[in-house]
């Protein structure tokens, strides 16, 4: 089991530094760090790929690759054009990530981020949606095994998303596609708006489970809320979890980021720097804490 952190802990902007960010992950205590692929996925992107990797390696940090596919490249798309380009982005996608020796793969990368619909979305339509980004999916992840690369989609709410909103939607999703590289991706956050149990929602996924997005209810750090933490674990144990999970916090208003979130509000109460690291090296404590009490670690 790992646990890793995310790029975008700690500020408001979807612009970052690679470099910056490993070495906080690594200063902390982590095992990996969640990185954006748009940019590296476009004119000399490889190449900074590769000399992110090569620091990322040499920090003791693993990376694994975060996202949904830009627009031109949405596999739940009505045109098929567009579908075939989500495709083809996902092999290259896959074969960028084998040679960073990135091997997880996490977020709605069957679709554009974020998607909001208004239109009415009949259940049979929805069904029709299902089946043929599934095909298109199964294609796009043929890859995946050979790149060593673990394909794991994320669960989001309604706000977010509309076709894989719960833990049946996208563990059904997975069977669909049908490879063993293929899993599923839950987060706390989305989890408490859909899931009927915690619990229950793990034990759907069981052993398609592979990653976790972690976060208090309100996106705050774990250990900051009264999240069911302990009903959390205890279900991750009796699945036999082994994957990685990642702190995926957002608290701060005033940036794209933020705005993109929903964060119109200081969740953080003031905190900034050095004292906002302490509380990502004390949450990360804190889940290692319930790892062992729960038999994970």
């Amino acid at each position: 089991m790992k646990f890793g952190t995310h790029y975008l802990i700690g500020i408001n902007s979807f612009s970052y530094d690679p470099f910056g960010t490993i070495d906080r992950a690594a200063r902390l205590g982590f095992d990996a760090l969640e990185i954006p692929f748009g940019d590296l996925m476009t004119g000399g992107g490889e190449e900074r790929g590769l000399r992110i990797a090569d620091y990322a390696n040499k920090k003791g940090i693993k990376l694994a690759f975060c996202g949904g596919f830009p627009e031109e490249c949405d596999m739940l798309s009505d045109d098929a054009a567009i579908r075939e380009n989500g495709i083809r982005y996902m092999h290259n996608l896959l074969l960028l990530m084998q040679k960073m020796d990135a091997d997880l793969l996490v977020g709605c990368h069957y679709t554009k981020w974020p998607v909001r619909r208004t239109e009415t979305l009949s259940l049979a339509h929805k069904e029709e949606l299902v089946e043929r980004t599934a095909e298109a999916y199964r294609l796009a992840a043929q890859p995946a095994q050979e790149c060593g690369v673990t394909c794991a989609i994320e669960t989001l709410n309604r706000f977010e998303a509309y076709l894989l909103n719960c833990s049946e939607e996208t563990a059904d999703f997975v069977d669909r596609v049908g490879n063993p590289n293929v899993k599923v991706h839950f987060d706390t956050f989305h989890m408490n708006i859909e899931e009927d149990s915690i619990g229950g929602a793990i034990k759907t996924a069981g052993t398609r489970l592979a990653a976790l997005h972690v976060a208090e209810r309100n996106r705050r750090f774990p250990g900051m809320g009264d999240f069911c933490w302990d009903e959390f674990f205890s279900a991750l144990k009796q699945v036999g979890f082994d994957g990685y999970m990642d702190l995926e916090v957002f608290m701060l208003p005033e940036g794209d980021m933020s705005a993109i979130i929903g964060v119109w509000r200081d969740i953080s109460r003031g905190v900034r720097g050095k004292e906002f690291e302490q509380l990502e090296a004390r949450s990360l404590e804190f889940l290692k804490d319930k790892a062992a009490q729960h038999g994970l670690i």
